[in-house]
């Protein structure tokens, strides 16, 4: 038992170092990207981080997604079309391509929010948070967040956005 509880123990030992280490591993990124791109990286000071999370693929952009919005997006701007031609016609046959239009644009939403639900998203990298302070292009200390995504390997940053 006293052996369970001991490999239990360093188990969760390695995990929170792990985990602890990956993030200072991101945040040393951070670091060196700020340095690099900062208008005064000598004044920059660090505020707060937030935790390492991991980032999924989005069912919106796979080919399946893709596939189901395009044909959406189709029926509907045809939908759109043949009203515009149906205000200066106002012809059945017209009507009746108005209504199946709209019918395949609303069985395609229902099925793409289907698969939307289902989809599980392969892993594509990592993403953090950073708050710090900086001077900007004037001299001024201005507070700043940016958002950061990673790679798979977590070797380099893959886009930066600010929330300011």
């Amino acid at each position: 038992m006293k052996k369970i509880i001991y490999i239990s123990t360093i188990g969760l030992v390695l995990i929170f170092v792990s985990c602890n280490s990956t993030e200072k591993k991101a945040q040393k990124i951070i670091k060196d990207y700020l340095s690099k791109n900062l208008n005064d990286a000598s004044s920059y000071e660090s505020v707060e981080f937030s935790n390492l999370d991991s980032t999924f693929s989005n069912f919106y952009f796979s080919p399946e997604g893709q596939e189901l919005t395009k044909k959406q997006d189709f029926a509907h701007n045809r939908e759109f079309e043949l009203k515009m031609k149906d205000i200066m016609e106002e012809n059945p046959k017209i009507q009746d391509s108005i209504k199946i239009c709209k019918e395949i644009e609303e069985e395609t939403k229902k099925l793409y929010e289907e698969k939307e639900k289902e989809y599980v998203g392969e892993f594509n990298g990592w993403k953090m948070s950073h708050k710090y302070r900086a001077k900007n292009k004037l001299g001024a200390i201005v507070l700043g967040t940016t958002d950061f995504t990673f790679d798979k390997e977590l070797t380099k940053i893959k886009h930066a956005t600010n929330k300011d």
